[in-house]
């Protein structure tokens, strides 16, 4: 009797140990919406790989579970609402994610502390602050200051404030001290990274005749003062910190050369990683690989480095997810399509209005996506085109024009974007007067601002200068559905 009770407390204990490991995340939003979840991988900040999409309906109450080991910081976008947000969960927490077109509210355990970082750090743009540290250092550029106050005037000004404020919420037991000490460290980690970016800069300005020698060796104690913090080890990947390890790399190839074979064409400005610690490299060489996959960057050869990252780490959790991308994008990089459904427009297109002039257009309502291949945020709505398809199909005669307004030198990347988003409709690349006719008449002469979506009559007038993004699909096929009848 006494081992069948112990055998039952052991069991129980365990159930216990596992229920523990998890963490549940429920949203609400005002209306329909989509929720895209990036879980940890690994305990490793992850906001590459989609762990879940959620259908979000309007009122109703959707759960969501999370695997969190000593704790992890769960990144999601709400694109329909132009939201994102992090939240730091520990083992057993249970928040609740409100959102709609004008707020997001977090309720549930430490839920002062991770609305603060909403508030104040994810919501707010750090522009600003970089705005604050370049000032800073052109007093140092300009003779006003020495360089050995820069840091010290930065943490005080800048980085205490944030810090100050998750303390005051632990005092007051708002928040636990263990989520504070993340967001500490989070902050840290991001200013950090950009102070790091700015003495590199003054250090090679140090090597003019304008600056005095001494000032290199204060720069350098102080970058390694920093990277002294911060080990780069996998522990630092439970945060968001690939920008600093990337700058701590970087200095690290620069003193000392990779004992290895390396092949600088396979990995090109990814050959720092292989400093990396052996556990930290699979995680940075996946990231880079998924950068190299969303934007088409070209800067490493994938099937080689696919090889290598199958061959140092095979069950790597975070490599068998990349690896299943990577085989994806070759397999379709390969099959040759049947049929194709890009078209140039060759006709020199002065304005907006003699888009109705093209022959392949005329009588149709034409669906403008002005954009640029440098433009990041215009890239991302690329990822809606199912969805932007489904939308117009809807509608009779309309066809999508995609107008970049990327220079002639850019033609190549601009060719590529289209070759890898496959980007079916009709593309043109905007002339000066084009761009002129754009600014004039949907900018009202205000500098041009991309991703911008307008539709235009079969008679070539105007019909909405700013239409809702493709990822907003319900909202665009709503204010569709008032303009064609």
């Amino acid at each position: 009797m006494k081992r069948f009770s112990l055998f039952v407390c052991t069991i129980v204990l365990l159930v216990t140990s596992l229920q523990a490991q998890k963490a549940t995340i429920s949203f609400q939003a005002a209306k329909d919406c989509q929720a895209i979840i990036y879980e940890p991988i690994d305990g490793a900040y992850n906001h590459r790989l989609v762990s879940r999409e959620l259908a979000l309906v309007s009122g109703k109450k959707e759960n969501h579970c999370v695997e969190i080991d000593t704790f992890g910081i769960v990144f999601m976008r709400f694109p329909q609402c132009q939201k994102k947000c992090e939240i730091c969960l520990f083992p057993g927490d249970s928040v609740l994610v409100e959102v709609d077109d004008q707020q997001l509210r977090i309720s549930g355990n430490n839920q002062d502390g991770n609305q603060f970082y909403y508030d104040h750090f994810t919501l707010t743009s750090l522009g600003e602050n970089y705005k604050k540290m370049t000032e800073i250092f052109e007093e140092y550029y300009n003779r006003q200051r020495g360089i050995q106050s820069i840091a010290p005037e930065i943490y005080q000004k800048q980085i205490q404030l944030y810090i100050q404020g998750l303390e005051k919420l632990v005092a007051c037991k708002k928040t636990s001290e263990a989520l504070a000490n993340v967001w500490k460290t989070q902050i840290s980690l991001t200013f950090n990274s950009y102070l790091i970016d700015m003495l590199e800069t003054a250090l090679s300005k140090c090597k003019d005749n304008d600056f005095v020698a001494v000032d290199s060796l204060i720069i350098t104690q102080q970058l390694d003062s920093i990277f002294h913090l911060y080990p780069v080890n996998k522990r630092l990947l439970k945060y968001k910190s690939t920008i600093f390890i990337g700058a701590y790399l970087r200095k690290l190839s620069n003193i000392k050369s990779y004992d290895g074979w390396v092949d600088e064409k396979i990995f090109g400005p990814y050959k720092k990683n292989l400093h990396a610690p052996k556990d930290v490299q699979p995680y940075l060489f996946g990231n880079a690989c998924m950068v190299q996959l969303m934007y088409n960057t070209g800067e490493m050869n994938l099937q080689a480095v696919q090889a290598f990252l199958n061959k140092e780490f095979p069950k790597h959790p975070y490599i068998v997810l990349v690896n299943k991308k990577i085989s994806e994008a070759l397999n379709l990089s390969e099959s040759k399509q049947s049929e194709k459904h890009v078209t140039f427009i060759d006709k020199i297109i002065l304005s907006l209005d003699m888009l109705a002039d093209v022959p392949e257009l005329k009588g149709k309502y034409i669906f403008v996506d002005l954009w640029a291949s440098w433009c990041m945020p215009c890239r991302a709505e690329f990822n809606y085109q199912k969805q932007l398809h489904q939308v117009l199909h809807d509608f009779k005669d309309i066809a999508i024009v995609y107008v970049t307004i990327d220079k002639q030198q850019q033609c190549s990347a601009w060719k590529n974007c289209i070759e890898h988003y496959k980007l079916d409709g009709f593309h043109l690349m905007a002339t000066e007067d084009l761009r002129l006719d754009i600014q004039q008449k949907i900018y009202k002469d205000a500098s041009i601002q991309i991703p911008r979506y307008i539709l235009i009559s079969p008679q070539g007038n105007v019909l909405h200068n700013d239409l809702p993004r493709p990822s907003q699909y319900p909202q665009l096929r709503e204010i569709l559905s008032q303009i064609i009848q």
